[in-house]
């Protein structure tokens, strides 16, 4: 990251401003946004996502299914038009699968349109590109990305998380390693096989074990959740985020 030490504690970066920036400063780089249910991952990703957008910036999308990636591309939508940001966006969908549409999400849509051929896609002047990561992991796409966006990063493993970062310059992880585990697990050798997140947030090298929250200097851990009773919120917090979790 430029302008920032190695070893700084990103803690001061949970405001949506505050992202803003830290985003900002990643040169080739990535972060991890780790939001346990309810804390807003999604809708503070969809406008750190907006903001880039309206600077200029060429984003991707991804997740390994098309429901994370339509409910994504719907948050974008929705805070592009409350801040009058006009944009080209373009999602991987097959014909024949209208459930991957994101045109059936909207009665009316101007921004993302559903492409069904991959070259009409890689050719065509778009802002945001959104699909699965075998998309992204297309040799042409290699870094035409200036943002890749992965949602709900812990279901993808390390190795397609590799894959699909070839496109861009800077990745943002967005998930949380207590949620959904890979629906569907490859064999991979060594630790490539892990979730991206698991293997982000190993203790060392030599270790499965992982931490509870990402390290200070490693992402931002969103600690305060809407959807939780706070006594409910205490029983999770101390069994899963080292009592770190707050409830709203």
């Amino acid at each position: 990251m430029t302008g920032l030490e190695k070893g700084t504690s990103l803690l001061k970066f949970k405001s949506l401003n505050q992202f803003n920036n830290l985003v900002s400063m990643l040169d080739r780089s990535l972060v991890f946004v780790q939001g346990p249910p309810g804390t807003g991952k999604t809708f503070l990703t969809s406008r750190v996502i907006v903001d880039l957008i309206s600077q200029g910036y060429k984003i991707g999308v991804t997740s390994n299914s098309h429901k994370a990636i339509l409910n994504m591309l719907l948050k974008i939508v929705n805070h592009a038009e409350d801040e009058n940001v006009v944009f080209r966006g373009a999602k991987k969908s097959s014909k024949d699968d209208t459930s991957q549409h994101f045109s059936s999400t909207l009665e009316k849509n101007l921004y993302i349109s559903d492409v069904f051929k991959v070259d009409e896609l890689i050719d065509g002047d778009f802002d945001l590109l959104a699909g699965t990561a075998w998309f992204f992991a297309n040799e042409r796409l290699n870094q035409k990305i200036d943002y890749l966006i992965i949602e709900e990063a812990g279901q993808m493993s390390l190795a397609t998380a590799i894959a699909a970062g070839t496109c861009a310059k800077n990745l943002i992880l967005v998930g949380d390693q207590n949620q959904l585990e890979q629906p569907i697990q490859g064999i991979h050798p060594n630790d490539s096989g892990m979730s991206v997140i698991n293997y982000y947030l190993k203790k060392d090298e030599n270790s499965e074990e992982i931490h509870a929250v990402v390290p200070e200097d490693k992402g931002v851990f969103l600690d305060r959740t809407h959807r939780l009773h706070p006594k409910i919120c205490d029983f999770v917090s101390e069994a899963f985020y080292g009592s770190k979790l707050l409830p709203h």
